[in-house]
């Protein structure tokens, strides 16, 4: 399973999964939204520091229908 920490003054998101021996190594994707980049999620907190969340919101979900659209098998 993979957990997230988010330093919301940073917008950064620190992504990671816990290893079978006890460790844990950084993901750059959500394993639970595959195709889902941490970097965009970091990007909609840099965003909505200067936009409302309507106006974040609806970039989100542009972007997300952009890469489905370039990428259809979501891999």
């Amino acid at each position: 399973m993979g957990n997230w920490i988010v330093d919301v003054k940073k917008t950064e998101i620190i992504a990671f999964e816990m290893m079978s021996n006890g460790g844990s190594r950084r993901i750059r994707e959500s394993m639970r939204l595959p195709g889902l980049a941490i970097g965009l999620l970091e990007m909609g907190l840099e965003r909505d520091r200067t936009s409302d969340n309507t106006t974040v919101g609806t970039w989100f979900l542009a972007q997300l229908q952009n890469s489905s659209t370039t990428n259809p098998s979501g891999e």
